[in-house]
């Protein structure tokens, strides 16, 4: 039988300063702080997320972050999380969410690449859940 091995699982925080750049373009800028429980290694490093969101009107809108988390032992982050939500009637929302990720970690000396595209379907009860 193989032995049991953990699944992965990592804790992500941060806090740092956000400022509003222009219309629909914030950035935040500070302290990242990594923990991969299976493998037991913590690491922190400079978190810089800059955000624009942009409404079509008529409940369509798009909302797009980025990551980038650089720390020491070298593991450099870059994440792209991309959605648009296309109201269909009321508060029923199509949504297709596409994200992209690239990893670099000096342990491994080899960059990771992993891309996601989603497509929803969704009813939010009230307008505050709306994205």
């Amino acid at each position: 039988m193989p032995a049991q091995q953990q699944r992965p699982l990592t804790l992500r925080s941060s806090s740092g300063l956000s400022a509003k750049l222009s219309s629909g373009l914030t950035s935040r800028v500070g302290l990242g702080l990594e923990r991969d429980v299976a493998a037991e290694d913590t690491r922190a490093g400079l978190e810089i997320v800059p955000e624009y969101r942009h409404d079509f009107g008529g409940g369509t809108a798009l909302r797009s972050t980025g990551k980038v988390f650089v720390s020491h032992p070298r593991r450099v982050a870059l994440e792209s999380y991309n959605t648009l939500a296309i109201s269909l009637s009321g508060n029923l929302r199509a949504s297709v969410d596409a994200h992209l990720f690239l990893h670099w970690d000096d342990r491994v000396r080899k960059t990771g690449v992993r891309t996601e595209l989603q497509m929803g379907l969704g009813y939010a009860w009230t307008t505050g859940w709306i994205r």
